[in-house]
């Protein structure tokens, strides 16, 4: 979820998440698609290119969150 994003985004950039309660339908209402984009869960399914290439991730999702942030750190950003 996008909660749950932000919150291991905080995490892995030493910040909390700061997220605050809010009525997802009034959001998408005024909001429109590009709200929705938000309150709406990414599902992503690699399993094809598994298949396909014999690929795995090299990490899981907290490593390479991690692994970013890190890098991102080092920018001087």
């Amino acid at each position: 979820t996008t909660p749950h994003l932000c919150r291991a985004l905080g995490d892995a950039l030493g910040h909390p998440a700061r997220l605050f309660p809010m009525r997802i339908a009034l959001l998408e209402l005024v909001g429109g698609d590009r709200a929705k984009r938000l309150t709406r869960s990414l599902e992503v399914d690699d399993s094809a290119i598994g298949r396909e290439l014999g690929w795995r991730t090299p990490f899981t999702f907290e490593q390479g969150l991690r692994a970013t942030a890190e890098w991102y750190l080092a920018q001087g950003r």
